[in-house]
């Protein structure tokens, strides 16, 4: 059930698409919300660049997690956030548990976070945009690790303690946010939208098995409110949606694609509209199709735990360390 009010459409064909950003005939017409997730490679060492490794090295190399996060603006604060899950980050449940048997004994410690190529600003642009960067997880010499993320909880240097939900928030820099404003969620407490049982939702995310297919925008994955909201007092509720490995931390979202109408809106259009419903954080086993989903209260509550000078580059306070994400640039356009 789509939970956006109705507009009649009276056109006498389809709609057209009325959310692409750019004006250049050789890119199409796409989504301004395909552009919102952001396609995450987490290694546990510093990735080499490419080239570094021959073939055969690569084959035996470890496995590295695939996974979705996002940037949200919460409450018009100006300050963005970044957001994904907490076992994307650590490998390990919230009961503590190694998420497969590639990734037991393993700590990751830098999540390569990798925007949709295609859309990044051509050479030559004034605006200073990167095609990819790079998150450091942990401050600190090994065994003396202090997590550089935020959670539901609080951390111990050297030990991680899992949290009640299965979300984490890395503050973003306001300069870098200024640069990548139109990868940016913006949502609003007042701006919500309620929604009820087998409601229409929309996982939008990079499943790894169609990574080497679709590369640079991710796939959106339908699904439907599958439990009552609002009654778990985690903030969480799921969804029947048949999503892959590679699809936790992705934005879930309510969704109404652009159109035009005799009767609505400058020149008849109405434009396209997500709402942020929360964090997907995968199947409650691999056998279901049921998933969890993280309301945003929860992202809230996590993000206000920041200390604002963290959004202008400076150190946690809080901490004896230097512990803030390390973000560095690996790809800038004017460096291609």
């Amino acid at each position: 059930m789509n939970i956006f009010p109705q507009v009649e459409d009276s056109s006498p064909t389809p709609p057209p698409r009325l959310s692409g950003l750019f004006s250049s005939s050789r890119l199409p017409l796409v989504s301004k919300y395909s552009l919102k997730s952001l396609r995450l490679k987490v290694f546990d060492a510093y990735p080499p660049e490419v080239g570094e490794r021959t073939e055969e090295e690569e084959k035996k190399r470890p496995e590295d997690m695939v996974a979705t996060g996002f940037l949200v603006e919460i409450n018009s604060s100006g300050d963005v956030v970044f957001v994904t899950n907490y076992h994307v980050v650590t490998w390990r449940t919230l009961e503590n548990d190694y998420v497969g048997d590639a990734f037991k004994s393993r700590t990751p410690r830098t999540i390569r976070v990798e925007l949709p190529s295609e859309f990044t600003q051509p050479e030559g642009d004034s605006l200073d945009e990167p095609a990819r960067w790079e998150i450091q997880l942990y401050d600190g010499d090994p065994g003396d690790l202090l997590p550089l993320w935020f959670q539901d909880g609080n951390h111990e240097r050297g030990e991680l303690r899992p949290p009640q939900t299965d979300v984490v928030v890395f503050p973003v820099e306001r300069e870098r946010a200024r640069c990548l404003d139109r990868f940016v969620y913006k949502w609003d407490q007042a701006e919500g939208l309620p929604l009820s049982i087998t409601d229409t939702l929309y996982v939008v995310g990079y499943p790894k098995s169609v990574g080497n297919f679709v590369s640079s925008t991710p796939i959106w994955t339908k699904g439907s409110v599958a439990s009552e909201p609002g009654m778990d007092p985690d903030d969480r509720f799921f969804i029947d949606s048949r999503t892959r490995p590679g699809q936790s931390g992705s934005p879930v979202i309510a969704y109404r694609p652009g159109s035009t109408i005799n009767s609505a809106g400058p020149a008849g259009l109405v434009e396209e509209k997500a709402v942020l419903q929360g964090v997907y954080s995968g199947r409650t086993d691999k056998d279901s199709d049921i998933g969890s989903v993280w309301t945003m209260a929860v992202v809230e509550r996590i993000a206000y735990k920041i200390p604002p000078q963290m959004h202008n580059g400076k150190p946690n306070p809080f901490t004896s360390s230097y512990a803030r994400s390390h973000v560095e640039d690996v790809d800038l356009p004017s460096q291609r």
